[in-house]
């Protein structure tokens, strides 16, 4: 499964808020695509989101988290790349093959620092917070409270007009244009 822009080939589409990570997730599906989620955030709500999305736990990547004998927190996990910065480059630099290239939509800097080292394409996303360096340096850049037009980057002409001529998918598609 695969995403295009341009000349490049992208298998995961990462960090999806709001109703569009259920949307998306439906699109990338009917185009065999797959969704995941990679963030600093502690798993089990994470997890929770994940299957809201319908996302598979398997594509989901966050900082575990640890209970003592009793069931009482007691720490997260220390070991877990994520809670630091370069963590979401590391864990995308240890995904399997056929789960790459990568897309990457996120907000903030250290979503940022995947771009040029870990991700095939970052995609920087002002619509809840926009911090000025991810605005200043991601490669493209939207800024809305819907993650649609994160679409003209990740669809080619041809899977946009396939997408075009449905009527699930037809009214994210013009809200995703430029």
């Amino acid at each position: 499964p695969s995403v295009s822009h341009g000349a490049l080939s992208f298998c995961f589409i990462y960090k999806f808020r709001q109703r569009f990570g259920i949307v998306s997730n439906a699109i990338c599906r009917s185009l065999g695509k797959e969704v995941g989620i990679v963030s600093g955030g502690l798993l089990p709500p994470v997890q929770v989101l994940a299957r809201h999305l319908g996302i598979d736990q398997d594509r989901v990547h966050a900082v575990p988290i640890q209970f003592d004998e009793d069931g009482n927190y007691r720490d997260f996990d220390r070991t877990s790349p994520l809670w630091q910065n370069h963590g979401k480059v590391e864990v995308l630099r240890q995904l399997p093959e056929d789960q790459r290239p990568v897309a990457f939509v996120g907000d903030g800097v250290t979503d940022l620092e995947v771009q040029g080292t870990a991700a095939d394409l970052f995609i920087g996303y002002g619509g809840t917070v926009s911090r000025a360096a991810v605005k200043q340096q991601a490669e493209a850049w939207f800024e809305t409270a819907s993650l649609a037009p994160a679409l003209q980057w990740l669809l080619t002409d041809a899977e946009r007009q396939t997408l075009g001529t449905s009527t699930e998918f037809a009214p994210l598609l013009s809200a995703a244009k430029p």
